[in-house]
């Protein structure tokens, strides 16, 4: 999983925490809907500058909380796919 992934995986986790619509989070990063989907499904790329803007649009203290739950959604990714290599190994 790329950093580009874990970011727009750990946002949306996120915003499925808050109980928010896509639209009520494009509305509150002031982008379209269309273009948040773009970012959602890595068409577009986060760019740095608007991660500040996401984390608190998420609720979130920081751009480094958000960075720690993109961290954590890697993870997660990574041991899913180890678990699925070694029951593919085994049968």
């Amino acid at each position: 999983m790329t950093f580009q992934e874990s970011i727009s995986k750990a946002i949306e986790t996120q915003r499925n925490r808050l109980g928010i619509t896509a639209t009520e989070l494009s509305n509150r990063l002031g982008i379209s809907r269309q273009y948040y989907y773009m970012l959602k499904s890595n068409d577009a790329l986060w760019k740095l500058d608007q991660l500040g803007k996401v984390a608190a649009a998420l609720e979130l203290k920081s751009v480094w909380e958000l960075i720690d739950l993109a961290k954590f959604e890697d993870s997660l990714n990574t041991t899913m796919n180890s678990e699925s290599h070694k029951e593919g190994v085994e049968q």
